[in-house]
């Protein structure tokens, strides 16, 4: 967070194998819970279905899940050079729980059906959105920008959101 920005932080869960860090937090006069996690690539949805439960267990009304999903949302958009859907059951777990909960993606929402992807590897050349924000659409008005941007020595961009 920036030095100017008020918040306070009441709670963190942070899982034992590194899997997810959820911190209970407010912002100004807003709580809300932060969840950045990286699902490996094991088409287990259970662990979505475990976050969530997390998520509810803190209780508060507003929440966003960012980070390493490992599986993409739309494989029309977000695959490149792809064969076969990776995670399908996973994908299918995480998209209902998404449409249940009123989340949305905010860089579809901002930059509609334009592909951009997170991840790469070169040989042969593969690359898919993996990596992405999941805001309430309510929230979707306060988002400014979702870019993608280089990371260093890593396979994977960073994903940025201001709000």
């Amino acid at each position: 967070f920036s030095k100017s920005i008020e918040y306070r932080i009441y709670n963190n869960i942070v899982d034992d194998n590194g899997s997810y860090f959820i911190l209970d937090l407010s912002v100004g006069e807003i709580r809300f819970t932060l969840v950045s996690l990286y699902e490996s690539n094991s088409d287990n949805p259970s662990f979505y279905e475990n976050i969530f439960k997390i998520i509810e267990n803190i209780g508060n009304d507003c929440y966003c899940i960012c980070n390493g999903f490992n599986l993409v949302q739309d494989p029309s958009l977000d695959y490149f050079n792809y064969k076969n859907i990776s995670n399908k059951h996973a994908r299918v777990t995480l998209l209902k729980l998404m449409e249940e909960k009123c989340l949305s993606d905010p860089y579809r929402e901002l930059n509609g059906y334009k592909k951009r992807y997170t991840w790469r590897k070169s040989n042969p050349l593969q690359q898919a959105r993996l990596d992405y924000f999941l805001l309430f659409s309510f929230m979707l008005p306060y988002c400014e920008v979702v870019v993608t941007k280089p990371s260093f020595q890593s396979d994977h961009s960073i994903v940025v959101i201001k709000l």
